[in-house]
This record gives structure tokens, sequence and C-alpha cells, in this order.
């Protein structure tokens, strides 16, 4: 059993530590940095660094605190995805890093989530609509600072008559403890780096040999001209270069062709 060190303030080991001792990785917590000066959902700290650049941050301070030889980060975010302005987006990243001899994994998931912030024109309304996420907490913006990790009572309580002048949009806490369908993509995501420790490439056994590269265009069955759908994908070793193509489709369907279906 190896062991690798996660750094986090936010227990996402609950999430990584099952996903990862069942392929035979233990994982420890590192909680004494505080992963808020690298970037805050509610923005009181601005986020300089790009989500993977954090993960891999995370990753190394985690290895350098430990005096483990590997490190593991995690950095979520929020919004753009295909369905910009549509539904919210959430991709959360995670990084392995490993010193001797030094190796970097990232694995990633991503996918709309409901949880989005909410805005109500009475204390019913609002009532209402937090019950529609539960287990989430809030965030409430005051003149004198932020509230968080607010639970559905706490938030009803704040917004109490005669005090409140309505209407009142509300924030989700968007911390892995206090995001129940965050931590769901964070799980998924941990499932995503197992694969990726798991799979190695065929020429020199190297792990992280993963289908990244992806080819665009098969040809439309009906008109022939390339759709939007995804053609092939390749996977290529980090460590010898030994790269495969897998043909994922040789026809396309109309329905992402924009000669048929503009």
């Amino acid at each position: 059993m190896k062991t690798a060190a996660l750094l986090t303030r936010h227990r996402k080991s609950q999430q990584l530590a099952p996903v990862l001792y069942d392929i035979g990785i233990e994982l420890v917590e590192i909680d004494f940095f505080d992963t808020d000066t690298l970037g805050t959902f509610a923005g009181e700290v601005e986020r300089v660094l790009t989500p993977s650049e954090c993960a891999l941050e995370k990753a190394k301070k985690a290895a350098e605190m430990s005096g483990l030889n590997m490190g593991l980060g995690s950095e979520g975010s929020f919004g753009g995805g295909p369905l910009g302005g549509l539904m919210n987006w959430n991709q959360e990243i995670i990084c392995l890093y490993q010193k001797e001899p030094e190796l970097v994994v990232y694995a990633s998931a991503e996918g709309p989530t409901a949880i989005r912030a909410i805005k109500a024109d009475n204390i019913d309304e609002l009532v209402s609509k937090m019950s529609d996420f539960q287990q989430q907490r809030w965030i409430v913006r005051c003149p004198d600072g932020i509230l968080k990790g607010l639970t559905q009572d706490e938030v009803a309580g704040i917004y109490q008559a005669p005090f409140t002048q309505w209407p009142v949009e509300l924030e989700p806490d968007l911390r892995a403890m206090h995001s129940p369908l965050r931590q769901l993509m964070i799980q998924k995501a941990a499932l995503n780096l197992a694969e990726r420790i798991q799979s190695k490439c065929p020429q020199c056994d190297a792990i992280d040999f993963w289908p990244d590269e992806k080819a665009y265009g098969p040809a439309c069955q009906q008109c022939g001209y390339p759709t939007n759908e995804v053609k092939a994908l390749t996977s290529t070793c980090k460590s010898c270069g030994y790269r495969d193509t897998e043909t994922v489709l040789v026809s396309g369907d109309e329905r992402f062709c924009d000669q048929c279906n503009p």
C-alpha cells in the first residue's frame, strides 16, 4: 500500500480516499495549510492561478509538508461549459504529483450542475428554493462581511421581517464540505484518477496512458459533411512517446451536422 498526502481544509478525502484505497493508495490529509490563500469561491481572495496550476501547487505542497513522495491537490471551478447561460457547469481537477521519479498526473470530471444562486421575493419563496438543495450550505453577504457555511435554518433566521429588504439573492457555499452536488463531481474525478493510474502504456508500462487527444469530424451519413462528433481518440505515453489511436465513429449523425441541421 502506497501513501499520498492530500492538501485540503475542506474534507475532500471523504470523496477521494475510498476510491484510491481500492487501488492501493492510502491518503493522509494535510489540513494545516490555508488553501484559501490560493483563492476563494466567494471572491475575498482573487484566484490568480488556473485550476490546473492550483491543483499542482497544492499537490506539491502536500508532498513537501508531509515528507511523502506523493501529494494530491484538487481544485474546482464553475461557469462556462457547452451550456453557457442555460445551466451552471462544474469542473473538478485532481493532480497527483510524485517527487521521485518526477511524475504529474491530471484527472478531471465535469458536467452541468443544478446548484446556483437563488433570488426570492419573500421568506417563504426563499425557504422553498433552498429546500431544492438538501444539505447545501449558503453564503450571505452583509455590509460588514461575509457569512459562510449557513444552514437553511440559519439563513431563514437572518432574513426575518422587518429587517429584510426584498428581493434577496442567496449564494451557495461551494466549498467541498458544504456542497453535496460538488462532492459527487469530485468523486467522479477521483474515479478518473484511479483509471488513469491503472491505465499503462503497452510499450513501457508507464501509467496515465489515456485518450486525451480527440479528433472531430466523422462524415455525415446523409451529406458527407464533417459533423461535430468525436471521430477518434489518441493516447500518448508521457514517458516513451508511444501513440495509439482508436476510431470511435466511422460515419456521423445528421443531428450533429451543420449542413443537415444548421
